[in-house]
């Protein structure tokens, strides 16, 4: 398993990859606990709410596929649910 600063490193490359530049605010993660019990991963990832507009559901897949294969590729393998947000919006509370 790694740990929250190697993911956060990781999640925070793959989506300056995949999103149009300057459109990244941040990234963060934290362990999730599924519904079923498992651990897992939830990855916050906030966008500029200007450009939010700008971008695609390609790109949005293909940093979500690419963040999986990336994790899995270096031995992680709690599966990574993603959290988007705009810095516009309201950030969620932590447990939800």
């Amino acid at each position: 398993m790694l740990n929250q600063a190697d993911i956060d490193g990781i999640a925070d490359k793959v989506a300056r990859d995949n999103l149009p530049s300057g459109a990244l605010v941040s990234v963060s993660s934290r362990p999730y606990e599924s519904f079923s019990g498992d651990e897992e991963l939830m990855v916050r990832v906030v966008i500029r709410d200007a450009q939010f507009p700008q971008v695609t559901g390609d790109q949005f897949g293909k940093m979500v596929g690419d963040l999986q294969q990336e994790l899995m590729g270096r031995g992680e393998m709690r599966f990574a649910h993603i959290e988007w947000n705009t810095d516009a919006a309201p950030t969620p509370d932590e447990d939800e």
